[in-house]
């Protein structure tokens, strides 16, 4: 793993035309280039037209060799992050099989956040508690100001749910600084692990979730200009 920051340009550059570029467990940010052309921890190049890079390239369905470098592999589009029981809970789409790979966001202008800090991985459909397929377009997930981001577009992409347990301390650092991520279609050539690797995802905001209660009582009554409730509880999950 190497941490890649400050560069003029984009962390990495894969040039249209080559495949097989695995980027794994790498730390990137701050990254300041051209504009939202240049800040990306990740760019594949469609056309190499650009030393800066050609920014932000949005999943879309028949993707080939051809279409540019790694295939333009899609990256994994998030649609809810939160944190629940000491656990992280993640849902959104993905390729099938991919695998992904979870960083803490470094701040990016185009919200299709750099990898801060590499966290863990998981396979699509390997302890994965949605199997289901569907379609997405549009506007997804929550950066953090309460609209999300068009990540493109894929029909009959497999869904994920997954459920990962974290510290307190690493919850704290998720919940201020968002959620980013990877995809990869690993690969072993002559005992080399190789394998495409997408741009990094759109962030997403990391909620804590409410603690989930069972209420037995709840009474509310006028006392003076004010309200006066009370209540018991049944049960308290995670508390």
């Amino acid at each position: 793993a190497n941490t890649i920051t400050g560069n003029s340009g984009d962390g990495i550059m894969a040039m249209s035309g080559t495949s097989g570029n695995r980027f794994t467990q790498n730390n990137t940010g701050n990254n300041n280039g051209n504009g939202v052309t240049g800040n990306l921890g990740i760019d594949l190049s469609a056309n190499n037209t650009n030393v800066n890079g050609d920014a932000v390239t949005l999943n879309a369905d028949g993707r080939t060799a051809a279409s540019g470098a790694n295939s333009l592999l899609s990256f994994p589009v998030f649609t809810q992050a939160k944190v629940s029981g000491g656990n992280l809970i993640v849902t959104g789409y993905a390729r099938a099989g991919v695998l992904i790979e979870f960083f803490v966001a470094s701040a990016d202008p185009t919200n299709f956040g750099e990898g801060a800090t590499y966290l863990f991985s998981a396979t699509e459909g390997v302890n994965d508690g949605d199997s289901r397929f569907a379609s997405y377009s549009g506007v997804i997930g929550d950066t953090g100001s309460g609209t999300g981001l068009n990540q493109g577009a894929e029909t009959g992409v497999n869904r994920f749910q997954f459920t990962l347990p974290i510290s307190p301390a690493l919850a704290t650092s998720l919940v201020a600084n968002k959620l980013t991520a990877t995809a990869t279609v690993p690969a072993t050539v002559n005992g080399l692990a190789v394998g495409n690797t997408s741009e990094f995802s759109g962030v997403i905001a990391v909620v804590n979730a409410p603690l989930p209660v069972e209420l037995s009582v709840f009474t509310a009554k006028v006392a003076g200009t004010n309200a006066q409730l009370s209540w018991s509880t049944a049960s308290e999950k995670n508390n």
